[in-house]
């Protein structure tokens, strides 16, 4: 046991000496061109959609005993922006 004491003792020297050394740090940095555009304003033009029953179609129809009535609720259009 003796025998491995000082080779122990050495290996172990070794080991704390290397941890401890001045290790080189490479850093390499890329810099790119600035490719972000400044923000445009575009124009966005729209028309209200025609919804209307064809002339030809009754308000009320009934087939087999079954009534159907076609009405065209109102509705709202609104913008939104979709980030």
């Amino acid at each position: 046991m003796k025998k491995y004491f000082g080779l122990f003792v050495l290996l172990s020297l070794i080991w704390a000496i290397s941890s401890c050394s001045v290790k080189r740090i490479v850093k390499n940095e890329t810099t790119y061109a600035d490719t972000h555009k400044a923000p445009e304003y575009i124009k966005v033009s729209y028309k209200w959609p025609v919804i209307k029953i064809n002339d030809k179609t009754p308000g009320t129809q009934s087939k087999g005993g079954i009534v159907i009535t076609v009405e065209i609720l109102p509705f709202i259009i609104r913008a939104v922006q979709n980030n």
